[in-house]
């Protein structure tokens, strides 16, 4: 009689084990409830009041799945951010299957491809890994939050995101932030000649004011691309006063540089060589760069203003 007893209890104690699963006791900390094949069967082959959000995917970098490492974090901040708000789980709980514990039920649901993410609704009668459920299609791009909590929204469920607390960037923030402090102290002296030197504030307002002189503001508020293509040719200058590329700018803001260096050098520095031939060939040669170097400018400015009459040397844009 003994022996029966035992062997009734061997029988009926994988039935009490699925009878008593309950689902709240494997949430873990970030509101996640990690599974493998055995858990996936107690979940979804028995009866049950909630809705699991089931991701099937891999962690494993071996595999390749770049869109694994995309909405898995993301699948995370989702399940956490309900957890934070819903500590009872409020008849949604987020479930995550890896490939390599998951393997059978992968088979069963016919994947050939990770990751997949379904939406398992509450049922009456039991069913399995294999049954109805929702199925969601992603773009393989961009942030997938608003794509998760938009379809769990279809079910009834609002998540609020959470964003958890950004301590690794306030970390490296503060390290930068000391580190430059040190360098300040281990350094003033000459951080102190360089402040209150007249040469870089010199170059740095010159840089600044040829580079928003030739339209840099311009390329930072329309976003403008670096080059052009017009028939499968790169393009550097486009024309009319309301179309511009990144690139044209920093051609017409190095033009703007060398000119200004031509002139001044003209005006300041030729006056000041004593010996006169050396003073007219200097001289000529700066004269007749800038010649140059202005006629490049209005080549690039007809290509502008189309139909513009003048012009110095026939210079090809």
């Amino acid at each position: 009689m003994r022996f029966v007893h035992s062997l009734l209890a061997l029988l009926l104690t994988p039935i009490f084990v699925v009878a008593t699963f309950n689902i709240e006791d494997h949430v873990s900390s970030d509101g996640v409830v990690y599974a493998n094949d055995q858990m996936l069967d107690q979940i979804l082959a028995n009866k049950r009041d909630y809705t699991v959000a089931l991701l099937l995917s891999t962690t494993n970098d071996r595999f390749g799945c770049h869109f694994c490492n995309i909405l898995g974090p993301d699948y995370h901040i989702v399940a956490s951010s309900w957890r934070k708000k819903n500590p009872d789980g409020n008849k949604l709980y987020f479930v995550f299957g890896e490939f390599e514990e998951c393997t059978r039920s992968f088979q069963k649901l016919s994947l050939t491809s990770v990751p997949s993410f379904k939406i398992y609704l509450p049922n009456a009668v039991p069913r399995g890994v294999g049954s109805d459920h929702l199925t969601a299609e992603f773009k393989s791009t961009g942030n997938q939050v608003g794509a998760l909590v938009g379809l769990l929204g279809q079910q009834g469920f609002h998540v609020e995101i959470v964003k958890p607390f950004p301590w690794e960037r306030v970390f490296r923030a503060s390290m930068t932030i000391i580190a430059v402090l040190i360098a300040l102290v281990a350094f003033w002296d000459v951080f102190k000649r360089i402040i209150t030197s007249r040469q870089p504030w010199i170059a740095f307002s010159v840089v600044t004011v040829l580079l928003f002189t030739a339209g840099q503001m311009f390329n930072i508020t329309r976003g403008t691309p670096l080059l052009g293509q017009d028939n499968g040719k790169i393009v550097y200058f486009q024309s009319g006063f309301g179309n511009q590329l990144a690139i044209e700018t920093q051609i017409i803001a190095i033009l703007y540089a060398v000119l200004s260096f031509l002139t001044i050098s003209l005006i300041a520095k030729v006056p000041r060589i004593t010996n006169p031939k050396v003073q007219l060939g200097v001289a000529v040669a700066l004269a007749l760069s800038v010649y140059v170097g202005y006629s490049y400018f209005i080549a690039i400015y007809r290509v502008k203003y189309y139909g513009y009459p003048y012009g110095l040397l026939p210079v090809s844009i």
